[in-house]
């Protein structure tokens, strides 16, 4: 009998897969909007991988309060989404609500921690991350040498300047690199040149969701630096020296030019009639002439007055028009489950994910639909569940030690 793969080899591999599938858009042309498309067949394989993982590692018997407010939203999900099936499709129902939103979500209750070693896991996805984070920076400096992509996607970086990497999309790739941006600094709780090469990439992305959260994230260390200790003369000496060097280096590097880009694109040309800020702009007055009494079905459960299902740069208007009240309101009871359990359960990485979902709720959420790219729904909920079991086993310890004392 040959040597058997264990489940933890499984779970890497599968984990794997979730974070480089995408990175072969590079061999296949542009779709008809000019945006790099991955074939349907590698989609419905990638599926079923996922399916048999979670056969494979089943799910946990017991619940905790997480799991439960989950739960409670996901089935919100199908009975109101099915409510809309006659009036928009069952094809929609089943794409958006069932696969989307229900079935990448399921990693959230399948059993992973018990099977595998945690430890192990930590330095594995610390790894892949260094990996992809220094795949993304090889193919910008392809770019701005001018090496050609030989395959069929024609730019080694989406609108030719802004960073994919493996995750198909550029803001896909920045909620992926500021993830680890918290994360890599709540774990030594100081700045690397390595944040720096994370922060760089993320500018390169033009995440504008993501961007924010370095801005506030610089806010933040800013802050820190105030409060904990004195400005001394030498500190003002070396911000005087290094702040005329960093512009310098900004304006030859090109970033200016970059910068005054991202600028055009928000406020000027996102499109011929909005640009990206006044399309969410226009979103949220579309929101507040849509309250109104004689819409109050629609509001509790979802719009009826369109023939398909809505799709707009928010994840909660998302909800909202697609699942009413009902479904944002049991959204918001699940993001404030998982903020208590991360406070009431800390462990060494819950800092950082308790930054990392307030970036999410507060800017992310409200200006991009993340729900929707299922890579980045696995990833979250893998990553959620294997900080809450850090928790978790912290807390045993914490009164295991008590108890003997």
């Amino acid at each position: 009998m040959g040597p058997s793969i264990s489940k933890q080899s499984i779970f890497f591999i599968v984990f794997t897969i979730n974070a480089l599938l995408y990175a072969l858009v590079y061999f296949y042309p542009l779709n008809d909007f000019g945006e790099p498309q991955i074939p349907k067949f590698i989609k419905l394989i990638y599926d079923l991988i996922l399916v048999i993982s979670i056969f494979l590692f089943g799910f946990k018997r017991k619940l905790n309060e997480v799991q439960i407010f989950g739960f409670i939203f996901l089935m919100v999900i199908l009975v109101v989404g099915a409510f809309h099936i006659p009036h928009t499709s069952i094809t929609d129902y089943l794409h958006y609500s069932v696969r989307n939103i229900f079935f990448y979500s399921l990693f959230l209750f399948v059993d992973f921690p018990s099977k595998i070693n945690i430890v192990k896991f930590q330095v594995f996805h610390e790894r892949l991350f260094k990996f992809i984070l220094y795949f993304g920076l090889t193919l910008f400096i392809l770019q701005k040498v001018g090496v050609r992509n030989p395959f069929g996607f024609h730019e080694w970086m989406w609108e030719k300047n802004r960073l994919i990497t493996s995750w198909l999309n550029p803001n896909s790739l920045g909620f992926y690199l500021i993830f680890y941006l918290f994360y890599f600094y709540f774990k030594k709780n100081k700045v690397t040149v390595f944040l720096g090469l994370i922060a760089a990439s993320i500018f390169l992305s033009g995440s504008l969701t993501a961007i924010l959260g370095v801005v506030f994230f610089i806010g933040y260390l800013g802050l820190k630096f105030l409060t904990s200790r004195r400005l001394k003369g030498s500190y003002v000496l070396i911000i005087l020296i290094a702040v005329p060097i960093f512009v310098y280096l900004i304006i030859s590097l090109g970033a200016f030019d970059y910068i005054l880009f991202k600028i055009d694109i928000l406020f000027v040309q996102k499109s011929k009639i909005h640009t990206s800020v006044s399309a969410r702009v226009k979103n949220i007055i579309d929101l507040i002439n849509y309250f109104s009494i004689d819409n109050i079905i629609s509001i509790l459960i979802g719009d009826f007055d369109t023939s398909t299902y809505r799709r707009l740069d928010s994840q909660y208007l998302n909800i909202f028009y697609n699942y009413g009240l009902i479904g944002l309101l049991s959204y918001f009871c699940f993001q404030v489950s998982i903020l208590i359990e991360l406070i009431k359960n800390p462990s060494e990485y819950s800092k950082a994910f308790i930054a990392f979902s307030f970036w999410l709720y507060l800017i992310a959420f409200n200006l991009t639909a993340y729900l929707y790219r299922p890579n980045l729904v696995v990833f979250y909920f893998v990553m959620l569940v294997f900080t809450m079991s850090l928790g978790k086993q912290a807390s045993k310890n914490q009164e295991k030690n008590i108890f003997e004392f």
